[in-house]
């Protein structure tokens, strides 16, 4: 799709844009916009304006300067185009995430979905996937999500992913995963469902630095990098059918529907990044 063509982010209503600038806490969360529009660069820009604890280090017209700046400007979070001139977006996504000293967040974004292009991304290792008409709070969401180490993907994005592996028969259970402990599966189960650290903490009824330890556990056991990645392969692999009676919370933390959710990288997927 030629960049003139492509459709830009268009809701801006006052409440949203009031709700995306809530402040958080600590200091901002630096971004980098990486988009071939001139148009797009600029909505992004305006849209997280406002959001008190996002700064815009930099902007990259193309692949190569994307790169470039990742590595100059050090973000951390980049919010990448899908269709960059000169160099793609997920060619630049993977030079970035492969490369030493350079940002390990990156949030793909794109007018529409297609398929291949979707599970390139999620293969490259991308921590995010938004529809560039996505609400101004869901991007400023997303981000913060994406720096504090989760992921966030749009809910159609979600559904596309699992419409094409439901249509797979499970992954046989690997040694990986019967090396988890029971909790560690719960983990696993509940993070695919893309709740949050909070939300899984008060599912299981233990404390959120717990739930942060099983997560690094389960990544670690697993060979894998991201927790889109752990969704990715927790949904491949059977885990939230197989799951040990973990039911979604009725409130649906940070991961209820309507939001977008977090779905780490899976199985296939997730082993060819890891590999």
């Amino acid at each position: 799709m030629h960049a003139r063509n492509r459709k830009q982010p268009t809701r801006t209503h006052g409440r949203q844009l009031m709700d995306a600038g809530r402040p958080g806490p600590g200091p901002a969360v630096r971004v980098l916009i990486a988009d071939g529009d001139p148009a797009g660069r600029r909505t992004l820009r305006s849209l997280l304006a406002p959001v008190a604890d996002v700064e815009v280090v930099g902007e990259a017209a193309d692949g190569v300067e994307a790169v470039d700046l990742a590595g100059r400007t050090l973000p951390d979070v980049v919010l990448m185009d899908l269709d960059m001139p000169q160099m793609g977006g997920t060619a630049a996504i993977r030079r970035i995430l492969t490369a030493p000293d350079m940002p390990q967040a990156v949030i793909a974004m794109s007018a529409d979905i297609d398929d291949d292009q979707l599970f390139d991304v999620l293969q490259a290792g991308v921590s995010g996937f938004l529809l560039k008409d996505a609400d101004p709070a869901v991007l400023a969401e997303a981000i913060r999500r994406t720096h504090r180490g989760h992921g966030l993907l749009d809910p159609l994005v979600t559904r596309r992913v699992i419409e094409r592996l439901a249509v797979l028969s499970p992954l046989p259970l690997s040694p990986e995963l019967r090396s988890l402990t029971a909790r560690e599966d719960d983990v696993l189960s509940l993070l695919a469902q893309g709740h949050s650290n909070r939300a899984i903490a008060s599912i299981l009824k233990i404390g959120e630095g717990t739930v942060k330890i099983h997560v690094n556990h389960v990544l670690a056991k697993l060979n894998l990098r991201s927790r889109v990645q752990a969704a990715i392969y927790a949904i491949e692999h059977g885990v939230i059918v197989r799951g040990r009676g973990i039911a979604a919370d009725p409130g649906g933390g940070e991961g209820r529907p309507g939001r977008g959710v977090a779905v780490p990288e899976t199985g296939r997927l997730s082993r060819a990044v890891a590999s």
